[in-house]
């Protein structure tokens, strides 16, 4: 029957024990837990210590003491480094200390799980860390009865591949505005890749790209430009942690916002006096940086609209047409923070407005010394303190107080005082802008 291997745990402690070491002074981590395994079975007293640092200190005295070697022991690493005070007091003293600690010349992947399925396999799972040695690993396998067993160039680690770059869509994109782009290619990794757009001319980043999903092969996201990006060919850089990078040149184009266009403006017509609600069809608007005038230019006159709602074709909003603003034709300007301005000629004419209507008085007559309300219907009543109604009759005026005004009706009460004349009054309408009308024996005053 043939001799177990013998681990280097195993070897360290048995020469431990043939120069006669009895005591061991350390501090235990990973790196050196085979080596503690070993322990048990061994003559060895081990003695524990609360840092590394003491363990040196210990065997320095230790030696100092009886005059026999002093040996300690840490694992690698910080464990290692915190010996060397001690070491160095040991040295400069001429104090006979040894000090062991592990190797870390060779790269370990150790398996999460391990399940010896049959005495001739077994299924395990390792995970390779981003910062993995590549290269070919040797297997080991130890049994607790059986020793050490290894199969040299079992297993190589590999660098992942690089990334790959196929297309990108769209291939350009308009300042101020957002972008949603597709890439397509290889080697991607989720949640470790990144994307630039790099401006051919200077090198400088067009913005941080958002991205939504990533796969092996395909990549999706935004990209905000911004309003002064600079115009002109981009590369497009794709990243991965693990695969590097890859670029493609002249990939995407920024292009400059494009000058709106003016198609219609409905309606076409607008009295003084009056709010008017109009729709502007065109192209290339604003959602949030458009602006409506409509000017006349023998004048000078500005009339600034005030928008309910912007789509690239459509914009909808109103105007006030003030009194005193002249009756004539007017061009539509309409200006883009990002493609400037555009006007359409005549495209609009502002009206006069036509003299008041009057339909009906009711009631058509009241007595002295009463108030009496009435209503008054018509067309082109102007509301807002625009109109003004009153009775007449030579010698006598009674003006009315409105408490309701629209185009086509106005509300309100005449006070009849006692020293009022009786008979017919004739009914005057004046209106701002549209000057005054009036109606003959319109209402009758009773004693």
């Amino acid at each position: 029957m043939g001799t177990a291997i013998k681990s280097g745990a195993a070897i360290l402690i048995e020469s431990l024990v043939q120069q006669g070491v009895t005591t061991l002074f350390g501090y235990p981590g990973a790196a050196v837990l085979p080596i503690y395994d070993e322990l048990y079975s061994s003559p060895v007293q081990h003695i524990l210590v609360r840092h590394e640092q003491a363990a040196a200190h210990a065997a320095d005295g230790y030696a100092r003491a009886s005059g026999r070697t002093g040996v300690c022991l840490a694992t690698s690493g910080p464990g290692a480094c915190n010996l060397v005070t001690g070491i160095a007091t040991a040295y400069m003293d001429s104090s006979p200390v040894v000090a062991f600690t592990n190797q870390t010349t060779g790269a370990i992947l150790t398996p999460g799980f391990i399940n010896v399925t049959s005495p001739t396999q077994i299924s395990a799972g390792i995970t390779v860390p981003s910062g993995a040695l590549t290269g070919p690993y040797r297997l080991d396998i130890t049994t607790l009865d059986g020793g050490v067993v290894n199969l040299p160039n079992a297993f190589t680690v590999s660098n992942f591949p690089a990334p790959s770059i196929t297309s990108i869509t769209p291939i350009s994109g308009f300042r101020n505005s957002t972008v949603g782009f597709t890439i397509t290619g290889a080697n991607f990794e989720p949640d470790l890749t990144t994307v630039n757009f790099t401006y051919q001319t200077t090198g400088a980043f067009l913005n941080t790209t958002v991205l939504t999903s990533v796969t092996s092969t395909k990549i999706i996201g935004t990209i905000m430009i911004l309003r002064n990006a600079p115009t002109g060919l981009y590369q497009l850089a794709v990243n991965t942690t693990d695969g590097g990078g890859a670029t493609k040149v002249n990939a995407f184009t920024v292009n400059a916002v494009p000058a709106p266009t003016i198609t219609a403006i409905t309606p076409v017509t607008g009295t003084k006096n009056s709010t008017v609600l109009f729709t502007l069809t065109g192209s290339n608007f604003e959602a949030a940086g458009t602006s409506v005038n409509i000017v006349e230019d023998t004048s000078g006159t500005v009339l600034n609209a005030t928008l309910i709602g912007v789509t690239p074709t459509t914009i909808v909003g109103n105007v006030t047409i003030p009194t005193t603003v002249p009756a004539s034709l007017y061009r539509v300007q309409v200006t883009t923070v990002d493609g400037g301005t555009v006007s359409k000629p005549q495209a609009f004419t502002v009206n006069y407005l036509p003299l008041p209507v009057i339909t009906t008085l009711t009631p058509a007559s009241g007595y002295l010394n009463t108030t009496v309300p009435f209503t008054l219907t018509g067309n082109y009543f102007q509301p807002s303190g625009g109109t003004t109604v009153m009775l007449r009759m030579v010698g006598t005026t009674l003006p009315a107080t409105p408490t309701f005004v629209n185009t086509t009706m106005v509300q309100g009460s005449f006070t009849i005082p006692s020293t009022a004349g009786t008979g017919s009054y004739s009914l005057y309408v004046i209106t701002t802008g549209g000057g005054f009308n009036s109606k003959s024996s319109a209402f009758t005053v009773k004693p």
